[in-house]
C-alpha cells in the first residue's frame, strides 16, 4: 500500500493547488477529498466509515466498515454497524481487515477482508456491514460484483442485500439469498444478480450480508479473503434442467413404509411442505409423468414440518429420490426437538439431469438425532430441486425405546398395565391357558413393556376382582412389531363372554397406540364386569412377536376449566429478583397488565381467599403486558420465570421485547389442569432483546388456537 513521508505531503499539498487554478473554474470548486495522513511511515491509517457503493466501488484500501467489537451489533449494542452470526457456543467468526495474501491476477490491492471460521461453527455461518445510502443500480448494472479469493472450484459463495430492520420486523426488506459458484483457484470476481422486488430494486437495501462458505462444514480453521465490491453486469442465467419422466417406483414393502411423499403409498397427514422460515425458495407440487413430485425452485434453504413428532426408532433406512441439473450443493437435514440436526451430502456432481435415488441408514442420523422424536426435514442448497418418495422403512427386530408416556388425567383412567399409572386390579400377566406364547417383561429405557414371543394367544387375568368399566368410554393399548401381519385384541367377562378387536393393516417397526370405543365391545361383553384381556394371532400362524404397553380403560377428561388457587409462592430471595407481577414479591415497575393493542382478548384479575391474586386472559388471541414508561434493566439477572395455568391452550408463544422495539419468543407447550412454572434462560434472548430495556411481555397463541384461556401468576427476573 502506497505511504506518504512528510516531503512528499507537502510537494501533494502543492501539486493539488496548482492543478485545482489551472482547471476549475469559480463556480465548479468542490472541497479537495481529505488526505488522511499517517507521521508514522511503517504503518497506514485507515478511517473505519460506512461505505457508499453508490460513489464508486468499495475497495478497503483507506476507509470501509469498522469490524472492531465497539461496533458490532448485539443486544447491548442496538447502534452497531456490523455483525455475525452462526456461531457455536462462544465459538464464531472473525471479521478483519489482513494483508492481502495473493497479490496477483485481477487483485494487486493491498488490504482486503479476512473471515475467520472455527471448525466448529455453523454451515451458514457469515457476517454484514452496513452502508451508508440505500444502493441505487445503475441502468444495464443490476448486479453486485465481489472479488473473492477461492479455495478451488464448485466453492458456493451467499451475498443478501438487506435493510437494517431486525429480522422479525415484519416490514424487513431483502433482495434473498443470491449465489455464486467459483470455477478455480485463486482470485475470481463473482457476480450476484440482483433481483426486483415488487417492480424495485433501487432504494431500498443499506445492509451487505454475506456466508463465504456457504454449506461448507469445517472440519479445522478456514480463512477466506473478499475485496471490492462494485456494480456489474448481470451474468447470464442458465434455466434449469427439468426432469420429463418420473423416478424409479419403490419397492419398500408398503407395511415396513412411513411415507411423508409419495404417490407409491399413504403419507402421513397434515405435513406442512412450505413452514415460513423466511426462506427464498418457491415450492410447488409439480405432475411429471402422471406422478407428483416436490420442486425447490431458487433454492436456498427448504423445511417441511410433520403435524406431530415422528418415532421412526425402529426403521432402518431414510430413502429419498431427488433430480437437479444446476445445483452446486445439497444437503438433507433430519431433525428433532431440541432442535438437534445432521446433515446428509447429497451428491450433485455425478449424472447431473438425471433422476437418483439414495437409501440412508437412520444410524447416520441417531448420534445427534433422537429418532424417536423426529419433528423437522430440512433442505440447504442451490439451483432448482426436485425430490420424490420420501419415505422410512424397513425394520428393527425389536424396539430400542418404550412409546411416549399416555397424557390422559388419572383419575379418568382405569389401569390394568402401564408404568404411568397405578394398578387397579392385581392382574396375572402370564396365566396358563395352555398357550405356545413366551411372555417376557423387557426394560427400554427405564419403561416396562410387555413382550409376546411366538404368539398364538396370550391371556391376561384379573378374574378374582373383576373391574366395571361401564363409565369408561374407550379401551387403549399401545403395540409395536416387526412381523406380525394382524392379531385380535378381546375383552372378556364373565361367562365368558369376549369380543375381539381385530389389528390389521400393522404398520411394522413402529409404536402403535390403539383406543377402541368400548361401545363396541358392550353388544356383548359385560362392561361392569370385565374380568381378562386375550390376544392371539388371527389364524396367520406367524408365531410372530409383538410387544405391548399401556393397557388400560379412559373416558373424556373432567379436568377443571380453572385453577382453585393461585400458584405456589415462588421461594428466590427477594434481592435476586426483578418483579412485574407477584404477590411475593414487591414489583420493580407499574405494569399495564391490558395495554389496548387491537387484541380479542379479555382480562381479568382473579382474587382467591387469602387476598391472592392472579391474570385470567380469556378468548385470547394475544396480549401485551406494558411497563414501557419506566423501561426495567435485567442485564444483571440469568431468567425469566412466570406460573401459566390452562385447561385448553394447546400452545404459546411467550415474547420478550426491548425499546426499539426488539422482540424474540420463547415457545411453550403446556402442561394443562395444573400450574406449570417456567424458567426461561435470558441467554436465550440477548441476540435480539436489550436486556438494559425491557419495556413489554406478550403472550400470542396465534399459531396454535386462538380463544382459549391462560392463567398467569408469579411473572419475574431472577438470579
Amino acid at each position: 500500500m502506497k505511504r506518504y513521508n512528510s516531503i512528499q505531503i507537502a510537494l501533494l499539498a502543492l501539486l493539488s493547488i496548482h492543478f485545482t487554478v489551472i482547471s476549475c473554474t469559480k463556480e465548479d470548486l468542490d472541497p479537495p477529498p481529505p488526505i488522511v495522513i499517517d507521521d508514522d511511515d511503517d504503518t497506514d491509517e485507515f478511517i473505519a466509515l460506512d461505505p457508499d457503493l453508490n460513489a464508486g466501488p468499495i475497495t478497503f484500501e483507506t476507509t470501509g466498515p469498522s469490524f472492531e467489537a465497539d461496533d458490532e451489533l448485539n443486544s447491548t449494542n442496538p447502534n452497531g454497524t456490523w455483525g455475525r452470526f452462526g456461531e457455536t457456543g462462544d465459538s464464531k467468526i472473525t471479521v478483519a481487515y489482513a494483508d492481502n495474501p495473493s497479490k496477483s491476477g485481477i487483485n494487486t490491492s493491498e488490504r482486503v477482508i479476512q473471515v475467520t471460521e472455527p471448525a466448529d461453527v455453523q454451515s451458514w455461518a457469515g457476517f454484514f456491514f452496513n452502508l451508508k445510502e440505500t444502493i441505487n443500480f445503475p441502468s444495464g448494472k443490476e448486479a453486485i460484483s465481489v472479488q473473492f479469493n477461492s479455495p478451488g472450484p464448485n466453492h458456493n459463495v451467499l451475498l443478501k442485500l438487506e435493510d437494517q430492520l431486525s429480522n422479525d420486523d415484519e416490514n424487513k426488506k431483502s433482495s434473498g439469498d443470491l449465489f455464486a459458484t467459483t470455477t478455480g483457484s485463486g482470485w475470481e470476481t463473482l457476480i450476484f444478480n440482483v433481483p426486483e422486488k415488487n417492480g424495485q430494486r433501487s432504494g431500498i437495501y443499506n445492509r451487505i450480508t454475506m456466508i463465504l462458505g456457504y454449506g461448507v462444514t469445517n472440519t479445522g480453521q478456514k480463512n477466506y479473503q473478499v475485496d471490492t465490491f462494485n456494480f456489474d453486469i448481470p451474468k447470464e442465467v442458465v434455466a434449469a434442467v427439468d426432469p420429463t419422466d418420473a423416478p424409479e417406483a419403490p419397492t419398500a414393502p408398503a407395511n415396513q413404509v412411513l411415507s411423508i411423499f409419495s404417490n407409491a403409498y399413504t403419507d402421513i397427514e397434515g405435513t406442512d411442505f412450505n413452514p415460513n422460515w423466511g426462506q427464498s425458495t418457491v415450492v410447488s407440487v409439480e405432475n411429471i409423468a402422471n406422478n407428483d413430485v416436490l420442486k425447490y425452485a431458487g433454492l436456498n434453504y427448504q423445511g417441511t414440518q410433520f403435524a406431530s413428532p415422528l418415532d421412526v426408532s425402529g426403521k432402518t433406512k431414510l430413502h429419498l429420490d431427488y433430480f437437479t441439473g444446476d445445483a452446486t450443493v445439497l444437503k438433507f437435514f433430519l431433525i428433532s426437538s431440541g432442535p438437534k440436526e445432521k446433515a446428509y451430502e447429497l451428491n450433485v456432481s455425478e449424472n447431473p439431469g438425471t433422476w437418483k435415488s439414495v437409501d440412508i441408514d437412520l444410524t447416520y442420523f441417531s448420534d445427534v438425532v433422537d429418532l424417536s422424536d423426529v419433528i423437522q426435514f430440512k433442505v440447504e442448497g442451490t439451483g432448482t430441486v426436485y425430490f420424490d418418495n420420501i419415505y422410512f422403512y424397513g425394520v428393527n427386530s425389536a424396539p430400542t425405546t418404550g412409546q411416549a408416556a399416555p397424557d390422559k388425567d388419572a383419575g379418568d383412567v382405569l389401569s390394568i398395565y402401564s408404568d404411568t399409572y397405578n394398578s387397579s386390579v392385581s392382574a396375572n400377566l402370564n396365566p396358563n391357558w395352555g398357550q405356545g406364547t413366551v411372555v417376557e417383561e423387557v426394560d427400554l429405557n427405564g419403561n416396562s413393556v410387555l413382550k409376546y414371543g411366538s404368539l398364538n394367544y396370550q391371556g391376561t387375568d384379573w378374574a378374582s376382582t373383576p373391574l366395571d368399566v361401564s363409565g369408561m368410554e374407550y379401551l387403549h393399548f399401545d403395540y409395536w412389531t416387526a412381523e406380525a401381519s394382524k392379531f385380535n385384541f378381546y375383552v372378556i367377562s364373565p361367562g365368558p363372554k369376549e369380543k375381539a378387536y381385530a389389528a390389521e393393516n400393522i404398520t411394522l417397526g413402529q409404536w402403535v397406540s390403539v383406543d377402541v370405543p368400548l361401545s363396541y365391545f358392550g353388544d356383548v361383553v359385560d362392561l361392569s364386569e370385565v374380568f381378562q384381556f386375550k390376544v392371539d394371532d388371527a389364524g396367520s400362524g406367524e408365531s410372530a412377536t409383538v410387544y405391548f404397553d399401556n393397557f388400560y380403560f379412559w373416558k373424556s377428561s373432567s379436568q377443571a376449566t380453572s385453577p382453585n388457587s393461585a400458584a405456589e409462592d415462588p421461594t428466590f430471595d427477594a434481592e435476586d429478583v426483578k418483579s412485574v407481577y407477584s404477590e411475593v414479591y414487591d414489583s420493580a415497575v407499574n405494569p399495564n397488565l391490558f395495554p389496548g393493542w387491537g387484541q380479542t382478548t379479555q382480562f381479568e384479575e382473579v382474587e382467591f381467599d387469602g387476598g391472592k391474586k392472579i391474570v385470567k386472559y380469556s378468548n385470547l388471541n394475544y396480549q401485551g403486558i406494558d411497563f414501557s414508561s419506566t423501561p426495567l434493566d435485567v442485564s444483571d439477572m440469568t431468567h425469566i420465570n412466570f406460573d401459566y395455568w390452562t385447561a385448553d391452550a394447546e400452545g404459546f408463544d411467550f415474547y420478550l421485547i426491548s425499546s426499539g422495539p426488539a422482540e424474540k419468543k420463547s415457545a411453550i407447550t403446556p402442561t394443562t389442569g395444573s400450574w406449570q412454572r417456567v424458567s426461561i434462560p435470558l441467554s436465550d434472548f440477548n441476540d435480539v432483546v436489550n436486556l438494559s430495556a425491557i419495556i413489554q411481555f406478550k403472550i400470542d397463541v396465534q399459531a396454535y388456537q386462538t380463544g382459549v384461556t391462560i392463567f398467569f401468576d408469579n411473572i419475574f427476573f431472577s438470579k
